[in-house]
């Protein structure tokens, strides 16, 4: 061997291809991360909206009876218009299942939708608890009802 040859048992093929399967892992995992944030972003949206009908069940007549006092919400159409909004936007089959919960209340209505999110790579790495295929979002949100008062 010359003294410009050496040779440390280094081989550059193995280190490019160290490389290029952790570049692979990096992307499947953010195809992944990326699956999940957009869903949840949808499922927002949906829960938002939903809570959102649910808070314009005033009670009207005991609201013009006690102009003063805040909104109260009928928790029956409250119920009844957050459902239907999530069945319209949200592929929702019932509302009594158990990935639905609609709780109105006499001065809010919260809504929560868990949804599954199918997975690729992380599904073969195992990273949650047990096998599994999908990640569990739960989404929550609030509405409440206000009156503006003032002079027009």
């Amino acid at each position: 061997m010359s003294a410009l040859e050496h040779d440390d048992g280094f081989s550059m093929p193995v280190v490019i291809w160290i490389i290029a399967m952790i570049i692979l892992l990096l992307g499947g995992v953010s195809v992944d991360l990326w699956r999940v944030l957009g869903e949840y972003r949808t499922v927002a949206g949906v829960v938002d909206g939903a809570s959102i009908a649910g808070a314009t069940a005033v009670d009207l007549d005991q609201l013009r009876s006690n102009p003063g006092q805040p909104p109260v919400l009928d928790v029956d159409v409250a119920f009844d218009r957050a459902c239907n909004y999530l069945v319209e936007h949200a592929s929702v089959s019932s509302c009594f299942s158990t990935d639905v919960a609609i709780m109105p209340t006499a001065s809010s209505v919260t809504v929560t939708v868990t949804r599954d999110v199918d997975l690729t790579l992380l599904q073969g790495l195992n990273a949650f608890s047990g096998p599994t295929d999908t990640s569990p979002i739960r989404v929550t949100a609030s509405g409440t009802s206000s009156v503006l008062r003032g002079l027009p």
